[in-house]
């Protein structure tokens, strides 16, 4: 799996990150969480999805739907 994309998000004592790789057949979203509960405690949790390759252009097309409605 080749890695296309990587984003992260922190907020107060949670990072989160996301990240997208190429499977030949669709793509691969990831997201994993860690949340720091107390000083020297951190709660992770990760969630995945494989999109097939014939429903990515109805993702962006939603996307961009979202996109426009936000303007």
């Amino acid at each position: 799996m080749e890695k296309r994309y990587k984003y992260i998000s922190k907020r107060h004592r949670i990072e989160e990150t996301l990240n997208m790789r190429d499977l030949g057949h669709g793509i691969y979203l990831g997201v994993n969480m860690q949340r720091q509960i107390r000083w020297d405690e951190t709660m992770e949790q990760t969630t995945s999805i494989v999109i097939p390759s014939d429903e990515i252009p109805n993702l962006i097309e939603y996307l961009q739907g979202i996109l426009k409605d936000e303007k």
